[in-house]
């Protein structure tokens, strides 16, 4: 089992309701630290300088797709979930590196790709 530290979660989502669910999700969970992008390229300058722990990233945005964060997240080893109201995301190209989730997704749901990636809270910080 590998802890992450209650730091630097990214979630890139361009709808503010879904990011700010998923925030609240991640914070029941127990993590903290998390930092809500809304497009691809805001995503992509936050990486010039810092590796999160894990991400949770919706597919489509507005701008396009948030394929770059994936392609990145996967070159740094960094595990992702992947929110997205897709039947499948295994033949789409980076995505299929991470844990899929349906969209709109439950704490159960979240909860569980998390523990499929082995990602659990520190606890007692």
């Amino acid at each position: 089992m590998s802890h992450v530290a209650r730091t630097s979660i990214l979630i890139v989502e361009d709808e503010s309701l879904i990011a700010m669910d998923l925030e609240e999700m991640l914070k029941e969970l127990g993590f903290r630290g998390i930092v809500a992008k809304p497009t691809s390229k805001s995503a992509e300058t936050w990486l010039a300088t810092s590796t999160p722990s894990f991400a949770v990233l919706d597919v489509h945005l507005r701008e396009g797709t948030s394929e770059k964060v994936a392609e990145e997240l996967a070159r740094r080893s960094v595990p992702f979930i992947v929110s997205s109201g897709l039947e499948s995301t295994a033949q789409m190209g980076f995505f299929a590196k991470g844990i899929r989730v349906p969209k709109p997704c439950s704490l159960d749901n979240l909860a569980a790709a998390l523990n499929d990636l082995n990602i659990f809270p520190v606890l007692g910080n």
